[in-house]
């Protein structure tokens, strides 16, 4: 029996095979949830305010306990102090803002963006999570693959177990090795290349076809 060489793994096909794996798929989605969230918390998180002189308060016309809602009129003196209604384990502390918390239209927690942000990235995560570990993988044996024999070019039809193994060509009858796995095309993708490049020849032929058209129409008069 002649030594049949073993396909080389091209770089491209490897890559595809490492991000089919399921457990990298769910890597990349912590890695993109943890980057995303990072993001959020910088862009969102609230900027702590310089007050006194390096800062602008101007604008807070009140504070308010974040614990029990106490309102007040704005004073510096008391921004950002304790609530002496509110004792440990709960201390509260005076927050400015610029409308009353009781007109209804007062501004949300300098947190809230955040929160809600982040709550929304883990939904996200845990949803896409959840879809890859109860996704379906597909039933080996309902899979097929193409090679074409390299001496015949007769299209080899065969399933996963096959990967890497050796063969004979049904036409030529040659001894043949089977793609490695990170090699291996499957049948549909052969058939979905093969329509795309019956399509590409309709419409090149078309072209071709109103270009001469056209160039006849344009022609000089006899």
């Amino acid at each position: 029996m002649e030594n049949v060489p073993r396909p080389k793994t091209t770089r491209i096909r490897t890559v595809k095979r490492v991000f089919r794996k399921r457990w990298i798929q769910v890597g990349l989605v912590l890695l993109v949830w943890l980057l995303t969230g990072s993001l959020l918390y910088a862009r969102l998180a609230p900027k702590p305010v310089v007050r006194g002189e390096k800062g602008d308060t101007s604008k807070f016309k009140f504070l308010h306990c974040d614990q029990c809602n106490m309102e007040l009129p704005y004073n510096k003196d008391l921004d950002s102090r304790p609530c002496p209604k509110c004792p440990p384990p709960k201390s509260g502390f005076y927050v400015p803002t610029e409308t009353s918390a009781k007109s209804g239209k007062a501004a949300l927690p300098p947190w809230t963006k955040v929160y809600v942000a982040l709550f929304t990235d883990t939904v996200l995560m845990l949803g896409a999570v959840t879809y890859l570990m109860y996704r379906k993988v597909p039933d080996p044996n309902s899979v097929f693959f193409i090679v074409a024999c390299p001496y015949c070019n007769q299209r080899l039809r065969y399933r996963a177990v096959s990967h890497g193994g050796l063969g004979s060509c049904s036409r030529c009858k040659r001894m043949i090795r089977f793609p490695d796995e990170d090699d291996a095309v499957t049948e549909a993708e052969v058939y979905a290349a093969d329509e795309a490049s019956a399509r590409a020849e309709a419409e090149l032929a078309r072209a071709e076809a109103e270009a001469e058209a056209e160039a006849q129409r344009d022609g000089p008069a006899h």
